[in-house]
């Protein structure tokens, strides 16, 4: 029964599940705060590729517009939580698992807007969705910013209020649009090399403390510090259900 009930949580979401994803985010039985589901993409994205690994616990209140120290938004119904909550999860997976697999597949979905005919690509979502995933983690990126300055100013040309200031007073915006939108699926590909060596490094680290603790450690109680270093209980972090990274 236990592998039945994972199992669709590793199965990526259909074009119509996204949207599906899409509507209940935007629906009206959830907060106005929540993310669209292009939004989320943006998000997940970061917090797959970024230098530290942060638990579904402390992204998922984001997704719903709430502070980690809040409780969870209400629901119509537990059907409509299960719902939405799996979908997220199947999503969060999938991205995880494309970087880790093949992130040459990697393609961004942004919304297309079409006005009179002509399709316009509206990128201001997505990496919005980005940045907010960048700042859950801090002074973890850091290093990058100092590497690279710039690195993030095709997110923050779409997604900030300078940025967008600066698109208004550009001396052919449309041209600028594309230029820089076009920077956004390569650089996401230059930001996860730059940080695989110390996921890796990370993960190896994890993988030693669990194997030794298979070997021989006692089992760790849920109430005590997790193994992982995180300082959190381990019910709170690798203990959680929640925590399928």
């Amino acid at each position: 029964m236990a592998e039945r009930s994972e199992l669709p949580l590793m199965e990526p979401l259909s074009d119509g599940e996204f949207e599906e994803l899409d509507d209940l985010l935007l629906s009206d039985n959830l907060p106005e705060e929540c993310m669209d589901a292009v939004t989320l993409e943006g998000f997940l994205t970061a917090i797959a590729i970024g230098p530290v690994t942060v638990t579904p616990e402390q992204w998922l209140p984001h997704v719903f517009g709430s502070d980690p120290e809040d409780p969870m938004p209400e629901f119509p119904s537990i059907k409509i939580f299960e719902r939405v909550v799996n979908l997220i999860m199947r999503f969060y997976n999938s991205v995880i698992m494309i970087f880790e697999i093949a992130p040459e597949k990697f393609s961004p979905t942004f919304y297309i807007h079409e006005v009179e005919g002509k399709a316009y690509t509206i990128v201001d979502e997505w990496c919005s969705g980005f940045l907010q995933g960048t700042a859950l983690a801090g002074d973890a990126w850091q290093p990058l910013l100092d590497e690279k300055p710039g690195i993030l100013r095709s997110f923050q040309l779409f997604a900030t209020p300078e940025g967008w200031a600066e698109l208004d007073t550009a001396a052919d915006e449309a041209v600028m649009h594309a230029e820089w939108s076009s920077k956004i699926e390569p650089t996401v590909l230059a930001i996860h090399a730059y940080w695989l060596p110390h996921r890796e490094a990370s993960a190896t680290t994890l993988d030693s403390a669990r194997s030794k603790q298979r070997l021989g450690k006692p089992k760790v109680g849920r109430n005590a510090p997790c193994p992982c270093g995180s300082g959190k209980k381990y019910k709170n972090c690798c203990g959680s259900s929640l925590a399928l990274h």
